[in-house]
């Protein structure tokens, strides 16, 4: 019988409670054997995980000079991309070449 790989997310996640993290943790085992489906641990995903906090871009920048790092420092905290290294940013910048600038 072969092994099923797993795939686990390996950012840090917050949990509400040591015990809900205990609950959480058991459950994604749970849910990588084929115990439970996805609609169910999406459903202790809300119950267990800390909610994530929903800023402002005006709160968010407000951090960044608090801290007093660049966008694109800020951003690698993040695990995020500044509009400048986002293809798709990349890809409009293209497309506005004059013809013949090809």
């Amino acid at each position: 019988m072969a092994k099923r790989t797993t795939h686990r997310k390996t950012s840090p996640r917050a949990y509400r409670s040591a015990a809900l993290a205990a609950i959480h943790e058991n459950m994604a085992d749970l849910h990588e054997a084929g115990a439970i489906d996805t609609k169910t641990m999406r459903r202790f995903d809300q119950a267990c995980l800390t909610p994530v906090m929903t800023l402002t871009p005006e709160a968010i920048r407000r951090i960044r000079k608090k801290e007093a790092v660049s966008q694109a420092v800020f951003a690698a905290h993040l695990n995020v991309t500044t509009g400048r290294s986002n293809p798709a940013v990349q890809r409009r910048s293209c497309s506005r070449l004059q013809p013949g600038m090809e």
